[in-house]
């Protein structure tokens, strides 16, 4: 129970950090949240937990990342949004460059760290390669489908919309991700058991979250 609530807690963070970007920073808020909120969820996903028996990992802020792009649809439309997919991308590139450049370097007799961060970034080009894949892939998808339903649906079903489109990109997103990151690494008994817990985590996030796009239509944003 306490992995749950601390899951909880970071969902409530992230959602909390979500909303003040939209309140402060409109788009531009937004565009800049994007890139953290990959980052650190590519770093997250590294580190496995138990919740309820079943061992999930906790790159819970993945799902701001397609909300990003369903916010910003809903009040800008699809051009815009899709510029989230690029921002993203050339996030994660320069995070991934950045920290195996800092690998080559030879650390001091003195240094503690250098281990450590090796551990972690070393798995980062395969973690990054599946999702830079995925999301491309899966956000593009995520701003077709969206698109297409608001064209059928107009300013109704906003719930739907929101549900539909990011549940059926996330299954492909998680498709993707998994094969490329951990194929060869996890036996196919495990890597069909992550991609199982993967989608109920994911869908189960995007439930949570479209209270949080209703009220960004209440939330007035700042433009910078």
């Amino acid at each position: 129970m306490y992995n749950l609530g601390m899951l909880l807690v970071l969902e409530l963070s992230g959602t909390i950090t979500f909303l003040l970007a939209w309140k402060y920073g409109g788009k531009i808020g937004l565009y800049c949240l994007l890139p953290i909120l990959l980052i650190v969820a590519n770093i997250q996903v590294l580190m496995q937990i138990q919740i309820l028996g079943i061992v999930i990992s906790t790159g819970g802020l993945f799902g701001l990342s397609a909300l990003t792009s369903d916010v910003l649809n809903e009040h800008y439309g699809e051009k815009v949004a899709k510029q989230t997919v690029w921002i993203g991308f050339a996030g994660l590139v320069a995070f991934t460059i950045f920290t195996q450049i800092l690998l080559w370097f030879r650390p001091a007799s003195i240094d503690w760290a250098f281990p450590h961060l090796k551990s972690i970034f070393g798995l980062i080009p395969r973690i990054a390669l599946g999702s830079l894949t995925a999301y491309v892939i899966g956000q593009w998808l995520d701003t077709r489908l969206f698109s297409y339903i608001k064209s059928k649906t107009g300013q109704k079903h906003l719930w739907f919309r929101n549900n539909a489109s990011t549940m059926i990109s996330g299954t492909v997103d998680s498709f993707i991700f998994i094969t490329i990151a951990f194929y060869g690494i996890f036996t196919m008994p495990v890597l069909i058991a992550t991609f199982g817990t993967n989608f109920i985590r994911k869908n189960l996030e995007t439930i949570l979250d479209t209270p949080t796009i209703y009220l960004t239509t209440k939330i007035k944003p700042k433009e910078l």
